[in-house]
């Protein structure tokens, strides 16, 4: 009698231990797997958040390719103002060039250099029409007239020559400068002096 439930109670205090053993194995597996599977989860997210990367990254990249674009599209349209710049200084030139002018009437006198010798001066009247020069110069002694043709130059570089009777001839050349002029003269008879002219 006494055997039989000591037999007992030991096969109950197995089952018991068994149980307990079914129960911690099991536990364990439960919460290996659990791990195993927010490993997995985590790792799977972690792939889906560098594949958004990745796409993100294309697309800044074209992103970047239209701002290129762009930049050169107003390269272009600088070129074109640089046009206007010509136009601009080509029109000041013709401007500057037009405002130089010596029309007018113009009198004045040519002096000999030596009064000895038989040299005489003459009274000069003029006219200028552009670049031209006409008019008349008369010796104040002898009263003889001569005529006056030649021309002055936009910088007022004048070249003249006086032509008087008897084949006498007088070369001037000098420069005119605003209402004033100045130069000098050399005869066909080897006299020669300066010359002045007031507008």
């Amino acid at each position: 009698m006494i055997n039989k439930q000591k037999g007992s109670s030991t096969a109950l205090m197995l089952i018991i231990i068994v149980l307990l053993l079914v129960i911690i194995f099991g536990g364990i597996y439960l919460v290996t797997q659990k791990d195993s599977d927010s490993k997995m989860e985590s790792e799977t997210e972690e792939m889906i958040v560098e594949k958004e990367v990745m796409t993100d990254t294309s697309v800044n990249t074209t992103g970047t390719t239209g701002a290129t674009t762009n930049t050169t599209t107003k390269v272009n349209t600088g070129s074109t103002n640089t046009t206007g710049t010509t136009n601009t200084n080509t029109t000041g030139t013709t401007n500057t060039t037009t405002a130089v002018s010596f029309d007018g009437n113009w009198t004045g006198a040519a002096l000999p250099k030596e009064l000895d010798g038989g040299c005489t001066g003459s009274t000069i009247s003029v006219n200028i029409n552009g670049t031209k020069i006409t008019g008349t110069a008369k010796d104040p002694i002898s009263g003889v007239t001569g005529v006056v043709t030649g021309s002055v130059s936009s910088a007022g570089k004048v070249s003249s020559v006086f032509t008087f009777g008897g084949g006498l001839t007088v070369n001037w050349s000098g420069t005119l400068s605003g209402n004033k002029g100045s130069g000098s003269w050399n005869a066909s008879d080897g006299c020669k002096g300066g010359w002045s002219l007031n507008k």
